[in-house]
């Protein structure tokens, strides 16, 4: 007699969380103040690119099990690399959106591949708690989305969407941009101005994120409402506008389906 496998993989989820959190969570911020030389971050950035994949690769090789999930450690100890190299060297900037959402999605489908392949089960849980495994891997799926809206979304909204904030219009350059809006082609960036911004679009994305996830999508309307009041005197300058409203709208459509998928996991698991 076999024992039905869970709808929701505990090691699906496990592994999820690993990589979200190696390549969102202990990353970079997209944008930060000058602080330290070029050279000395880069430096810094390779070293702990390193450290953190091959961190990565020995926790999924314990979690799956060193054989067979020593193929899995190496595909998420060569995405963990492959990934911020595209990102920050290989891939123009205007298409970081597109390269984020599409090795999201090819990894998640490698990932169920090889477990379903290899017939692959979780040998150590990270966390521990007395809950059904299905139930447990729903919750480590909802942490890992919840780490892509924050990092994820902030390189998606500022870098696909066009959103830098212009410091002051009176003082921007009159330069058109060429083929579609594009603020950071336009205007000059304003650093803290964009960093403020960054922080606000995160926590705005958790708190949509949770509300769609508990179906509370009466509350959607509330708080664009609140958000449309606040920044209504901006609204009032051109520029700003079409930041805050293709900001917005990015921010929006992220965290959505984010919950929605968060949803599904406890569907799922249910």
């Amino acid at each position: 007699m076999t024992t039905a496998a869970p709808p929701v993989s505990l090691l699906f989820a496990e592994v999820l969380l690993l990589w979200h959190a190696a390549n969102y969570l202990f990353s970079g911020d997209p944008v930060r103040a000058a602080g330290r030389p070029r050279s000395s971050q880069t430096r810094r950035s390779i070293v702990w690119l390193f450290l953190r994949a091959i961190g990565v690769g020995v926790l999924t090789a314990a979690v799956a099990g060193v054989w067979p999930g020593i193929i899995l450690a190496g595909v998420v100890t060569a995405g963990c690399v492959l990934l911020p190299l595209a990102r920050s060297i290989w891939v123009p900037g205007r298409y970081l959106a597109e390269l984020e959402i599409a090795s999201n999605v090819a990894f998640a489908a490698v990932l169920q591949w090889l477990i379903v392949r290899f017939n692959l089960q979780a040998n150590w849980a990270l966390f521990r708690m007395p809950l059904p495994e299905s139930l447990l891997a729903a919750y480590g799926i909802a942490a890992a989305l919840l780490i892509f809206v924050t990092r994820g979304g902030t390189i998606i909204v500022l870098n696909r969407a066009g959103t830098m904030p212009p410091p002051e219009l009176e003082s921007a350059p009159k330069v058109e941009p060429e083929g579609s809006l594009d603020l950071q082609g336009a205007l000059p960036v304003d650093t803290v101005e964009l960093n403020h911004g960054r922080l606000i679009g995160n926590v705005e994305r958790l708190i949509l994120v949770l509300f769609v996830a508990n179906g509370q999508y009466t509350a959607l309307a509330f708080f664009f409402a609140a958000k449309g009041l606040i920044r209504s005197k901006d609204v009032e300058r051109r520029a700003w506008a079409d930041y805050l409203i293709l900001g917005s709208l990015t921010s929006f459509l992220v965290a959505v389906v984010a919950g929605l998928l968060i949803q599904a996991a406890f569907r799922m698991a249910a």
